[in-house]
């Protein structure tokens, strides 16, 4: 099976999880016909990158910057972050739950709590693994949301703007 259609595969089984919580087939469907897997795919490796349970990153010079333990133990491409709880002052605090692609073509969900100092001088983020079914979860997805983020995502890709993978 070939990388691309292993991606369509696991779209359509996420996408179809939709049912469980009030998308008809047809929906599904014509969500699934507007997703370019080929484009997908290419950006979805392009922006793999190893996710970890908790990180800290300053842009001062003696910042220290920091990384625990690997959370999926492969890499992985954010798909979608659906952003709850937040406080907006000198610091910026959140609570968001995510949806991440895998390289195996799995998914997983996850809780992360972020602190943003400075905008951006120093930033924290932990990150709680909470499954891989979405519909099971916290998240709350809207697959017309996820289909506009994946299109998005496709845009460096259609603007020769990253590199082409032989895949």
């Amino acid at each position: 099976m070939s990388r691309v259609t292993e991606l369509e595969t696991a779209l359509a089984e996420l996408f179809r999880k939709g049912t469980e919580v009030g998308y008809t087939e047809t929906e599904i469907d014509d969500f699934l016909e507007n997703i370019d897997y080929h484009a997908l795919l290419q950006v979805v490796w392009n922006n793999a990158e190893t996710v970890y349970a908790y990180r800290a990153d300053g842009k001062h010079t003696f910042s220290m910057d920091y990384r625990s333990t690997e959370l999926f133990k492969q890499r992985a491409t954010l798909l979608y972050e659906d952003v709850g709880d937040s406080y907006i002052g000198t610091v910026l605090a959140a609570r968001s739950m995510e949806l991440w692609l895998l390289e195996n073509m799995g998914f997983a969900v996850v809780a992360k709590f972020s602190v943003n100092a400075g905008e951006g001088e120093y930033v924290t983020e932990y990150r709680v693994y909470k499954g891989s079914d979405w519909t099971d979860s916290e998240i709350s997805l809207d697959l017309e949301d996820l289909v506009a983020e994946l299109a998005a995502m496709c845009e460096p890709y259609y603007e020769h703007n990253q590199p082409v993978y032989e895949l």
